[in-house]
């Protein structure tokens, strides 16, 4: 379901976490994650997605930081679905295509999810 309570959610890249706050800058909880954590988008169904950064995957997760799916593996790669850097991604509104931005690969995927 869509987190629309307000909280604010961000990627800590460098501790490979998820910080969860509240409207006033309380921290509710942190999320330690085993992949860095270059960005977080939430899809149009209420999708939690995150851009793993330097590892190179791109990955669901429901609310609770479990990985629920993934594309890509650990360390670089130039093949398909391997990345360099996934620096950030988005969800197309039909939720039909993932786009996947590798910037040490100077690239942008478009990915069809199944």
């Amino acid at each position: 379901s869509a987190r629309d309570n307000g909280e604010l959610w961000i990627a800590d890249r460098t501790l490979k976490q998820i910080i969860v706050m509240d409207q006033t800058g309380k921290r509710l909880k942190t999320i330690q994650m085993q992949n860095q954590v270059s960005g977080l988008y939430v899809d149009a169904k209420g999708g939690l997605w995150m851009a793993g950064g330097q590892d190179g995957m791109l990955m669901s997760l429901d609310w609770n930081g479990k990985v629920t799916g993934w594309t890509g593996k650990v360390g670089p790669g130039n093949d398909a679905n391997e990345y360099t850097e996934v620096h950030y991604m988005a969800v197309s509104p039909d939720l039909k295509y993932l786009y996947v931005a590798d910037s040490l690969g100077n690239r942008l995927d478009r990915l069809e999810h199944n």
